[in-house]
């Protein structure tokens, strides 16, 4: 499931999983200006693209779903033990060398859809270079904030 998503173009795409239903602004500014939407068999997909190829695809589902996808798509030296943030369970694995795989899900209501992710390692650096970015510029937009002046009268 994984291995073949990455790459694909979006006429690629909607040969999969049909027509696009919705577009929208990606995650990350290096992508191609729009992500696009689509719905299949109960399962909303995302994609992000860069230089016309998919290079991120979440698959958001039905939790009952997870189970027989994680057999199908597992490493294998298996998935990273799972941590729980914010209340949604995780779990990571790099299923080639070129691309990784996350698996998030709430813990708490069975009846919450999951997430199953799959990036190229080019865009999780991008990623992680956009957040190193946004934590290093976190200091000068607080010292903003504090030498802002109140507005008059309120």
């Amino acid at each position: 499931m994984a291995q073949a998503r990455l790459g694909e173009s979006l006429a690629e795409c909607e040969t999969r999983y049909g027509p696009v239903v919705e577009r929208l602004a990606p995650k990350l500014p290096e992508s191609d200006k729009e992500a696009c939407i689509f719905s299949k068999e109960g399962i909303t997909i995302t994609v992000e693209f860069r230089n016309g190829n998919a290079w991120r695809v979440n698959y958001r589902l039905p939790q009952a779903m997870i189970d027989p996808i994680l057999a199908t798509i597992a490493p294998a030296d298996g998935w990273a033990p799972a941590l729980t943030i914010n209340g949604r369970q995780m779990m990571i694995a790099a299923t080639t060398h070129d691309q990784v795989a996350m698996v998030v899900y709430p813990i708490r209501r069975k009846e919450d859809p999951a997430d199953i992710t799959v990036a190229s390692l080019a865009y999780t650096k991008a990623n992680r270079a956009n957040y190193e970015a946004q934590v290093a510029a976190l200091p000068e937009i607080i010292k903003q904030r504090q030498s802002a002046r109140p507005l008059q009268n309120f």
